[in-house]
């Protein structure tokens, strides 16, 4: 389902690359019809040090459908870096969708609705990106910026004792509200 969409993706901007996370290598056929030298696959085997460096390559993490990430996308926003999701209708279509709305740092405009509404946030966002990166030094800056900001709201959002004041303060409210 994907392949096609990351496809258009790649087709329409040739300087980009996608990388794949793989966990098998008799898997990466699937992949084939994907423009060559536009797509590289992660190493399974890396240690978390270098599986997190490689966050400092990527100016767009895009999230895969029907069955969205979790581990990845968390990773992503521990590194700054935000992830283009589409809502679904299930639990396993929305984790990315959840996590993306409820940082403080308002990632909604992350979240599509549809295939067409995905290529299109991440085609605005590429070509956003190539506008600023005609001065490095300041897409640099403001790259750092924003990546900081995204990484200190993901850790706020995950704090467990600041999730189970917020948690419990929404309990209190229904409770108050059923009264």
């Amino acid at each position: 389902m994907m392949i096609p969409v990351w496809k258009r993706i790649l087709e329409r901007n040739p300087d980009c690359v996608l990388y794949l996370k793989c966990e098998k290598k008799r898997d990466r056929f699937y992949y084939e019809s994907l423009p060559k030298n536009q797509y590289k696959f992660l190493l399974n085997k890396q240690d978390r040090t270098t599986y997190l460096d490689v966050w400092n390559m990527i100016d767009v993490c895009i999230d895969t459908y029907s069955y969205s990430g979790t581990t990845t996308t968390c990773s992503s926003l521990s590194m700054g870096v935000p992830v283009f999701t589409i809502k679904g209708d299930r639990h396993v279509s929305n984790v990315s969708t959840s996590l993306m709305l409820h940082t403080n740092q308002d990632l909604s405009s992350y979240v599509a609705s549809n295939f067409d509404e995905y290529v299109g946030k991440i085609q605005g966002r590429i070509e956003a990106i190539r506008k600023e990166k005609s001065n490095m030094a300041e897409y640099t800056k403001s790259q750092n910026e924003y990546r900081e900001k995204v990484r200190h709201e993901f850790f706020i959002m995950m704090s467990p004792k600041d999730f189970m004041r917020r948690f419990e303060k929404v309990l209190i409210d229904i409770h108050e509200e059923t009264k």
